[in-house]
Order: C-alpha cells, then sequence, then structure tokens
C-alpha cells in the first residue's frame, strides 16, 4: 500500500491554497476592501481566485480522504485514481504550465495493485 499518496495530495491542495492566497493577493485585497459581501461578481480575476482557493481545499480535503482510508489499512478505490488521472491529465492539457501534470503518476499509484506481503505500519510511510 502507498500510504504517502494521501498526504502528498494533502500538500498539493495547501500548496495551491497558500499559492493562491500569497503570489495571487491582487483580488483578495481587493475583495476586503470592497466589503467581502457580494465582492466577487463581476469581476473574473477575483471569481478566478475564490474558484482557486476552494480547489486547493476541496483537492486538500480529497487527500485527507484518501490518507484516512490507507490509515485504516485499506487500499484508495480506483475512482479516486481516475479522478486524479483524468484531472491532472486533462488540466495538464488546458494548462501546460501548472501543478495539474502532479495528478498524473498520483492517479497511476492509486490504480496500480497493491504489493502482497508487505505491511507498514506509519500512515504516512
Amino acid at each position: 500500500m502507498r500510504r504517502y499518496i494521501g498526504l502528498a495530495v494533502i500538500l498539493i491542495g495547501l500548496a495551491h491554497v497558500l499559492y493562491v492566497v500569497v503570489a495571487k493577493s491582487g483580488p483578495w485585497v481587493a475583495i476586503v476592501r470592497d466589503g467581502v459581501v457580494n465582492a466577487v461578481e463581476p469581476h473574473p480575476e477575483r471569481e478566478a481566485a475564490v474558484w482557486s482557493l476552494w480547489f486547493g481545499v476541496f483537492v486538500a480535503t480529497t487527500g485527507a480522504l484518501i490518507a484516512t482510508i490507507q490509515a485504516r489499512g485499506q487500499h484508495a478505490p480506483a475512482f479516486a485514481g481516475w479522478a486524479l488521472l483524468a484531472m491532472g491529465l486533462l488540466g495538464g492539457i488546458l494548462m501546460p504550465i501548472s501543478g495539474f501534470w502532479a495528478g498524473i503518476p498520483l492517479g497511476l499509484l492509486i490504480l496500480l495493485p497493491p504489493r502482497r506481503g508487505k505491511r507498514e505500519s506509519s500512515a504516512y510511510a
């Protein structure tokens, strides 16, 4: 079992959130300046910032779910592997200079059959 996959997905999600908040701070400053409530639309850069933030949170949450499943000694479900693979491939094609490519090896690692006869004691080994 590859128990590091969940942690890797969590770290990718958290890195995404950190990048959106720090490197793309302009839209967030504008949202706060305009009072937060109803301060996003019709500003495309603000909409992108909000969607990017929530995407990172969603990815980190997905990683936590995978890590929880793996901590119980179970293999992550195949649909998680297919979803990461598809997201990595399609996102990478749409945005070649991006982190989407990281989903491909993680998805493939989930889809590979688990190794037999080797037990891991740590949830994130």
